[in-house]
């Protein structure tokens, strides 16, 4: 298992280079912009993430990090929910405009867009909807979509980034823990390409000892705050241990 910690960070620093060298290449002997400009987004994306990579070992950023990391997987069933719906408003809205010409919608792809714009960012033009062929039923698909997007699947979007924000806290000592350890790994595994240099930090760093004042250490093992479900746990956790001991 060792082994593959880091494999995932490691990808990440063997892609960067690659693709802004496949962006040099492209715009020096290929004729293609646009596969030079995907290039080159492709690889100041790939950089931002590797720059974050060295924050998930520190105190102060680890959980935010994770937190990021945990939300963007939690979220993934939400939003093919989203893009179910927006697909199925789109294509109403498509139907019922595209006959008048009305500005965002004379094809799939700008009515798809437009109800995007619509439905999550909330900029919209209620002026285009009256030129529908029928105003009462096009006005009735706008109120469902703001209805949907902006009230029930917003607030359920922030119930989820909730529980994620909860579940990283949690365990918030013991991710930051692992992190920490993840990232030594791959630095051993970066710095083991030069011979010798990897085992020699082995070696002088086999063992290490940190002395911590005993106030200093019941400090650290209740944090002011670590999540409301680690708090009330933590909580019931000291009530129980009062009754054992009362007994």
């Amino acid at each position: 298992r060792a082994c593959m910690v880091g494999r995932g960070e490691i990808l990440l620093d063997v892609a960067t280079p690659i693709s802004a060298l496949a962006y040099l290449w492209v715009q020096e002997w290929c004729e293609h912009a646009w596969l030079a400009e995907a290039l080159a987004c492709t690889a100041i994306l790939l950089t931002c993430l590797d720059v974050l990579q060295p924050l998930r070992g520190l105190g102060s950023t680890a959980s935010l990090c994770i937190m990021t990391q945990q939300i963007a997987l939690d979220i993934v069933p939400f939003l093919i929910i989203l893009v179910v719906v927006l697909s199925a408003f789109g294509l109403c809205f498509w139907l019922m405009l595209a006959p008048t010409s009305a500005q965002g919608f004379s094809s799939i792809k700008e009515a798809l867009l437009t109800t995007f714009i619509m439905g999550v960012l909330g900029d919209f033009n209620i002026d285009v909807i009256e030129e529908s062929q029928n105003p009462v039923i096009a006005t009735t698909m706008f109120l469902l979509l703001q209805g949907i997007s902006l009230v029930l699947m917003l607030n359920l979007l922030i119930a989820l980034m909730g529980s994620s924000y909860e579940k990283v806290l949690e365990t918030s000592a013991e991710t930051l823990s692992r992190e920490r350890c993840k990232w030594i790994l791959t630095n051993l595994r970066t710095i083991s390409m030069v011979p010798g240099w990897a085992t020699k930090v082995q070696e002088d760093t086999a063992w290490f000892h940190v002395i911590v004042p005993e106030t200093v250490q019941a400090e650290e093992d209740e944090p002011e705050w670590s999540g409301i479900l680690a708090s009330v746990k933590r909580s019931i956790g000291h009530i129980r241990q009062e009754q054992v001991n009362f007994r």
